[in-house]
């Protein structure tokens, strides 16, 4: 492989992951909550629990051992928790601005708790898990 062909490479996995990386969510969501506790550790902590779980996916992905077939039935799971879900906070949050009770404050987050966020956003987001075996896939 020549330097051009490297570069021309590493060009297009960046593009394509940033489609994933690029995807306001939950994750996003966390980082920016813990950030005011705990600063831009909170980033690096968060990333952490995301790699915890993406790493060893990229790994059974590129050994075969996971692949698309099943996914018609993962859809329905990952639409009735994640909807469930939305709904839930929507409620919570519209109980606040109903209130006229809503003001911001400092979480008293852990570093433990924010490794545990970068995980749980990352193993429940349907992009995430809808985003690996479309367009991730072709990464492995």
């Amino acid at each position: 492989m020549s330097l051009i062909e490297l570069i021309e490479a590493l060009v297009f996995i960046v593009v394509l992951s940033m489609s994933g990386v690029l995807i306001p969510g939950p994750m996003t969501l966390a980082v920016i909550s813990h950030a005011v506790a705990k600063g831009a550790m909170a980033g690096v902590l968060v990333v952490l629990g995301h790699a915890l779980i993406e790493i060893p996916l990229i790994i059974l992905i590129y050994m075969g051992l996971i692949s698309t077939i099943g996914i018609e039935q993962v859809n329905p799971i990952v639409a009735i928790i994640g909807g469930v879900s939305f709904l839930l906070m929507s409620i919570s949050a519209l109980k606040y601005v109903l209130k006229g009770s809503f003001e911001l404050k400092a979480l008293k987050v852990s570093s433990t708790s924010t490794f545990m966020a970068g995980i749980i956003t990352t193993a429940f987001n349907p992009s995430f898990i809808l985003w690996w075996p479309t367009t991730g896939l072709f990464l492995v």
